[in-house]
């Protein structure tokens, strides 16, 4: 069960509602650390109170702050009991470099596979091609999520770029946003470009 702080909670009221459902949850808890969405960024020590729980078994960080990233994998702060999953897909080989078990975000459902490469590559020593395989991915995600423009469609940019592939009947599946010609042209050319990479 992933668990994430209330919306705009205070930092004491957030992580008592979090250690509060760790206690009720019968089966292992992940802590999800996303403040873009929460609307509260807890520092470091808050962030340990929440992960020494000892049913929190996982903690996917999202904070995008490179700072919490390396206190998180470094062994004065790192909770023995908890896996550390990077959470921002734009970075795929800082995650490795810095100590993450692993990467947990939205494109991976569309490039898991290009993220597997990439992560073997940072871990045998090979940065060139690595930061190369990144560099691709990360543009290739900003193309479908129109991250270079506007309006930003992460949900039905990647929802069009399944339906392309096979993996869903309509983009539109529990999605309120709309793809204009332009932008379902864009994601076409993009899926075709590193289809090899996306297949499943």
């Amino acid at each position: 069960v992933v668990l994430c702080l209330p919306v705009n909670a205070s930092p004491a009221r957030g992580i008592a509602d979090v250690k509060a459902a760790a206690d009720a949850c019968p089966v292992p808890c992940a802590y999800y650390d996303v403040p873009a969405n929460t609307g509260t960024a807890l520092a470091l020590p808050e962030i340990l109170e929440i992960l020494k729980h000892e049913n929190i078994k996982a903690c996917k960080d999202s904070s995008g702050n490179p700072l919490i990233a390396q206190a998180l994998n470094s062994p004065e702060y790192r909770p023995p009991h908890v896996k550390i999953l990077d959470g921002v897909e734009y970075h795929t080989v800082f995650s490795a470099d810095v100590g993450y078990d692993g990467v947990l975000h939205g494109g991976g459902v569309l490039t898991g596979r290009w993220v597997r490469a990439i992560w073997e590559a940072a871990k045998r020593g090979d940065r060139e091609q690595a930061l190369e395989m990144d560099r691709k991915r990360c543009l290739f995600l900003g193309r479908i999520y129109n991250r270079f423009g506007r309006p930003l469609q992460n949900a039905i940019g990647q929802k069009y770029a399944l339906k392309l592939l096979g993996c869903l009947e309509s983009e539109a599946v529990c999605v309120d946003q709309a793809l204009d010609d332009g932008s379902r042209e864009r994601i076409r050319k993009a899926v075709e470009e590193y289809r090899t990479w996306l297949e499943p």
